[in-house]
């Protein structure tokens, strides 16, 4: 059976229903947006608290024009370039007009057979290639023949369909992309939903929250680093505390800009979920005679109504979330008076240069320019400023450290990269220690008690 494929919400929202696996094709011509729906998708069920695993061939635009494909892999957001197009003279792939690169179809046959049990598997696609019995994405078939999935989308060309029906008969239905959904009927800003955007950019870019026993184990530095900061001078300089007695600090760590201006307030709450952070937090008020500060254990996606709300709300670059919109909610909601920001500008945590020694394409996290949207969008006013701070510690005293730390910030390396970056860093140590650029920050700030 075929029918137009509607909002993938409605899909996720029929897999709470299924007790057996089922498989459905997702049909449409080329450029109807099948890729673009197969995103939307994952991002859906991620947000529904599904497990969701797979693969999605994604299109890299340049100028307006399609001049590579990237494999992302649904499960951990690593991205690799899978294709490009053929310079003069250099053989591509019969018919196809691109390049495929063996080392990326190679890693992303490891993915499909390291495929575990989940609620989504999504396959995007299943082409020439792999019909034709000549490679591509071959181990996909064994994938799709375990069923360890509640639910898998393969996408399919029209032309292959009767294809793919014959080596899948068992396949439940067809849904047809036709280039008619709501991105064609998008005429203005108002129809953006900025909040979505961010949850299925944040999912793309493999963005993940770090454990509170991460944080807990860097309690002790941080708390050096924020003695004296010239960044918690500037952010605090931008800070407006006229007719204001209490301030809560979300993303707290430990009490950087809390302490900071402590002093001029009557209360002042930090709110993280390191308990680390939070002892040292307390012992940081201690230390410098303040009475007036306490402790609150939550995260950003926990129940907050017993949260005080204060006439000051902070969060010292603490926003990296799985849903942008609902922290901002919550942030607004605690604001007597004001909220003062920052979040990062550009989305990087690991230098370029270290991401080309990779060889690796890394999607970016969303940064700022989606809080300014959703502000919009909420109806308050944001000012924008920039905090750029200097030259930070180095990236990684040896070479094990950088690894864990690359790998932490764009996902496990293969044995490959690991070479790659080891070459990288034996060829001059004394560039890796010190390889860094000046972060900027954006300084976002608006008013809740409006004129």
């Amino acid at each position: 059976m075929r029918r137009r494929a509607g909002a993938p919400d409605d899909l996720v929202a029929g897999l709470a229903g299924r007790t057996e696996p089922a498989l459905v094709f997702l049909t449409g011509p080329r450029g109807a947006g099948k890729s673009r729906w197969s995103e939307r998708l994952a991002a859906s069920a991620r947000e529904a608290g599904l497990a969701v695993a797979g693969l999605i061939s994604s299109a890299v635009i340049e100028a307006g024009v399609k001049t590579a494909i990237d494999l992302l892999d649904l499960a951990t957001g690593t991205r690799r370039r899978l294709a490009d197009r053929p310079a003069p003279g250099v053989p591509g792939t019969a018919g196809l007009g691109w390049r495929f690169l063996p080392d990326t179809l190679a890693w992303g046959n490891e993915v499909l057979e390291q495929t575990g049990p989940c609620d989504l598997l999504v396959l995007d696609e299943l082409g020439p290639l792999e019909l034709g019995g000549e490679g591509g994405l071959s181990s996909a078939f064994r994938t799709l023949q375990a069923r360890h999935y509640s639910l898998a989308v393969v996408v399919v060309r029209p032309e292959l369909l009767a294809e793919a029906r014959e080596r899948w008969p068992w396949v439940e239905e067809e849904l047809e992309v036709d280039g008619r959904g709501e991105e064609e009927r998008m005429t203005t800003i108002l129809d953006i939903d900025f909040g979505r955007l961010y949850r299925e950019h944040f999912a793309a870019s493999g963005g993940r929250e770090k454990p509170p026993e991460a944080w807990d184990a860097r309690a002790a530095e941080l708390s050096r680093e924020a003695a004296g900061s010239p960044y918690v001078d500037e952010f605090v300089r931008r800070m407006d505390l006229s007719g204001c007695t209490t301030l809560l600090d979300a993303g707290c760590g430990p009490g950087a800009i809390a302490l900071a201006v402590a002093g001029r307030l009557a209360r002042v709450w930090g709110l993280d979920y390191s308990r680390g952070m939070l002892t040292a937090l307390g012992e940081n008020a201690a230390a410098r005679g303040l009475g007036n500060v306490e402790g609150i254990l939550r995260a950003w996606e926990d129940d907050w109504s017993d949260v005080p709300a204060c006439d000051v709300v902070v969060a010292s670059r603490s926003t990296l979330v799985r849903d942008m919109e609902d922290a901002l909610s919550k942030l607004d909601a605690k604001a007597n008076r004001r909220v003062y920001l920052t979040s990062l500008v550009g989305g990087r945590f690991v230098p370029a240069e270290i991401l080309e020694a990779l060889g690796r394409e890394h999607t970016p996290l969303p940064d700022y320019i989606y809080v300014l949207n959703i502000l919009y969008r909420m109806g308050r006013h944001p000012r924008l400023d920039y905090i750029q701070t200097g030259r930070r510690r180095p990236v990684a005293p040896d070479l094990d450290a950088l690894v864990r730390q690359v790998a932490a910030s764009v996902g496990e390396l293969n044995d490959a990269e690991k070479e790659r970056l080891s070459a990288w860093y034996q060829a001059d140590p004394q560039r890796a220690r010190l390889v860094d650029t000046p972060r900027r920050w954006a300084f976002i700030s608006w008013e809740t008690r409006m004129p």
